[in-house]
């Protein structure tokens, strides 16, 4: 970094606090109540040093998430724009986010990419970290409190409402359904609950057979359907938030031989095969939300406009393509296995070194 004379520092400053003072936010754009401090390396020519501090990495979707955001980081490193970024796993668990966050406020990062474990138990670092001048932008599993740089995110009111709509539609609003939501106590799966429920209250020949927490997984999702099917039960549509929960579901059924009813998924490209296979000898029909991991490399754009002193709006919610029989081979990559998510900005080489298909 090139030295400069104090007098042309002091000049340069005074003008810049002036422009600022004069210059108030955008009256088409959300902002928060809080004025967040300028990136002390906005004028350096160094590049930012930055974190991504995700809830876990125990589901695919979150796995392909990070590998979409450090490709990114991984270009921007090249251009020089960023110095150095940090990856921090809290394994579900708020007490070790609250320490990973602390640990970055220490290490001095100038921002932070975050995907919460509790949507108020961890708001005190989160605080801190704003005080301490660091830009947060939180994605996906948000926190309660506005004070955040920035909230990026998908509606799962939305996706749960998809979901219940699709059910209802083909059951032509009576029947009984079996329905798999994601880990209790998770904001994603209750908000999703929530949007398919509040669908679910307007037909009430919509019968609710059992409710299961399935964790997202192929095993709790086959074990449930399972477990009600020995029960003799009728079940008439499965509505489920996960596509690994409707594998195991569609699994379930078939091992029992019983026909296939309609079930909504997920957009991974584990679900889209089953779906596709079974679309080949019965006329089983989904629907699958397309929840993006691509919304990491959104937050880091965010991010960098953040650090880079532009104003950034408060929330960016990002719009949910939907996947139906009529557009599912638009999705699907025969060549790739069933962890890949199918919404991607990955290169070809990286997709191929992550989610090649082994030859059967």
């Amino acid at each position: 970094m090139q030295k400069k004379f104090i007098p042309f520092s002091i000049v340069i400053i005074f003008l810049t606090l002036s422009l600022c003072a004069c210059t108030g936010p955008s009256n088409d754009q959300k902002t928060s109540d809080h004025k967040q401090p300028v990136s002390k390396k906005q004028f350096d020519s160094d590049g930012f040093t930055i974190a991504y501090c995700d809830t876990s990495q125990l589901e695919t979707w979150r796995i392909q998430m990070l590998a979409e955001f450090e490709q990114a980081a991984g270009e921007l490193k090249t251009e020089g724009i960023i110095d150095e970024y940090y990856v921090t796993n809290a394994n579900g668990d708020p007490a070790k986010q609250i320490n990973d966050i602390n640990n970055m406020i220490q290490k001095g990062v100038d921002g932070i990419i975050l995907c919460a474990t509790s949507p108020t138990a961890i708001q005190s670092a989160v605080d801190d970290a704003m005080n301490a001048g660091i830009k947060v932008v939180n994605l996906n599993s948000l926190v309660k409190s506005n004070n955040v740089t920035s909230k990026i995110y998908q509606s799962d009111i939305a996706f749960g409402q998809i979901c219940a709509d699709f059910i209802v539609n083909k059951l032509n609003g009576k029947g009984n359904i079996l329905v798999l939501n994601g880990i209790a106590g998770s904001e994603i799966s209750n908000e999703r609950w929530i949007g398919a429920e509040n669908v679910f209250k307007e037909y009430p020949d919509i019968h609710i057979l059992s409710t299961a927490y399935a964790d997202w997984s192929y095993d709790k999702g086959y074990q449930a359907t399972l477990d009600l099917l020995n029960e003799n039960a009728e079940i008439d549509g499965v509505w489920s938030q996960g596509g690994a929960m409707t594998q195991g579901a569609i699994d379930a059924f078939q091992e029992k031989e019983l026909p296939l009813v309609p079930m909504s998924g997920e957009a991974s490209n584990g679900f889209l095969r089953t779906w596709i296979e079974c679309q080949k000898s019965t006329s089983f029909d989904s629907i699958c939300p397309n929840y993006t991991a691509t919304i990491s490399v959104t937050a880091l754009n965010t991010l960098i406009d953040a650090l880079k002193g532009k104003e950034v709006s408060q929330e960016i919610e990002l719009p949910i393509d939907t996947i139906t029989s009529e557009n599912i081979y638009d999705y699907y990559r025969s060549d790739l296995n069933d962890n890949f998510w199918c919404d991607t900005q990955l290169s070809d080489a990286n997709l191929k070194k992550l989610y090649q298909r082994d030859e059967e």
